[in-house]
């Protein structure tokens, strides 16, 4: 499997380096290869990783990661162009000067980018922890939960079986309209590690209690 990255932001740049160690290839599409930036990053992801332009990234991915600002989505999108099947995955938080969210309620910032693309498959994903979870999603009481949501399901556990490579506990939540709940639940984690004490090196983890065999 092939992922597409736009994005080389400690997010970005963090799941490009993963992936390409858990053994996919993975292209990053940037604007500039020639950067000291992007070339430090590709020698750091190994011998998996290259560089590919934006436009071209959705002819050779099976998915791209969008670790962009969400407001530079739509034109992240435009330059894309043509998407067909591939598969989007859509880390960004739509957040408002504030620390607020700029869509919520009735809609979803995940849903808003299923509305721009039409057909092609959007998952939301990897928003709800900071970057440095995604370096190492494995805790002393066991891994991150990555929440997930989508409405195609063959591409949620695609996106599933990826998170799964890197360390982390997959939860398919359901359709993507679930964004709504996820992307608070993005500005909860901010809230917690920003402003209350917490710290950036947080994560949620979804438990589940054996009941096999009660009632017998």
């Amino acid at each position: 499997m092939t992922i597409g990255i736009i994005g080389t932001g400690n997010v970005g740049a963090t799941l490009g380096r993963r992936f390409a160690q858990a053994g996919y290839r993975v292209l990053f599409g940037v604007r500039d290869p020639h950067t000291e930036k992007v070339q430090q990053l590709i020698r750091e992801a190994g011998e998996n990783a290259c560089t590919e332009s934006i436009d071209e990234l959705p002819r050779h991915a099976d998915a791209i990661i969008l670790a962009t600002p969400h407001s530079a989505l739509r034109a992240v999108i435009e330059q894309m162009g043509k998407l067909g099947s591939t598969i989007l995955v859509d880390c960004t938080n739509p957040i408002a000067p504030g620390l607020r969210l700029a869509v919520g309620h009735s809609s979803s910032g995940a849903e808003q980018l299923a509305r721009w693309v039409h057909d092609t498959p959007v998952v939301k994903a990897f928003n709800t922890m900071g970057w440095e979870t995604m370096a190492d999603p494995v805790f002393e009481d066991g891994s991150a939960s990555m929440f997930l949501c989508g409405d195609d399901k063959k591409a949620n556990q695609a996106v599933a079986n990826m998170a799964a490579a890197i360390g982390f506990d997959p939860v398919i939540t359901g359709p993507l309209q679930h964004a709504r709940y996820l992307e608070p639940m993005a500005m909860m984690w901010i809230q917690m590690a920003m402003k209350e004490g917490f710290g950036r090196d947080i994560a949620f983890r979804l438990l589940r209690r054996n009941t096999e065999g009660e009632g017998e």
